[in-house]
């Protein structure tokens, strides 16, 4: 598993600039959005291990909140790519819902933030 790292923060920054460009490869069977999850967390951006269901902001369903993600720490976004990850597993189009929501962009926002203040 990969870890977190200023530079690896700044590669999913990238790579979700690249989703709103329209800009990512396209990879057969993957939505756009499921595609820079993929990325997200091949870069570090996921805690394995994390027992997502029992986490409270999924049992009152915080973790869709994009003012939830725009404060969270780097271990809670994290947390929350896990966690979206996971249940887009169980519901298909959970990314592409969260995408549309402004969740997505909001966690990125804040890691770009994090980074650039040397917090990840």
């Amino acid at each position: 598993m990969a870890e977190l790292t200023q530079e690896s923060a700044q590669a999913i920054v990238a790579s979700y600039r690249a989703l709103q460009e329209d800009a990512l490869e396209e990879h057969p069977g993957l939505t756009p959005a499921e595609q820079f999850a993929a990325r997200a967390v091949a870069l570090g951006l996921e805690e394995e291990g994390f027992e997502w269901r029992a986490w409270e902001p999924v049992e009152t369903g915080t973790f869709e909140n994009p003012d939830f993600a725009a404060e969270a720490d780097a271990e809670t976004l994290k947390r929350l790519m896990t966690a979206h990850v996971r249940v887009n597993r169980f519901a298909g189009g959970h990314l592409d819902r969260m995408q549309e929501e402004g969740v997505l962009g909001r966690m990125v926002e804040r890691l770009d933030r994090l980074a650039e203040a040397g917090e990840v």
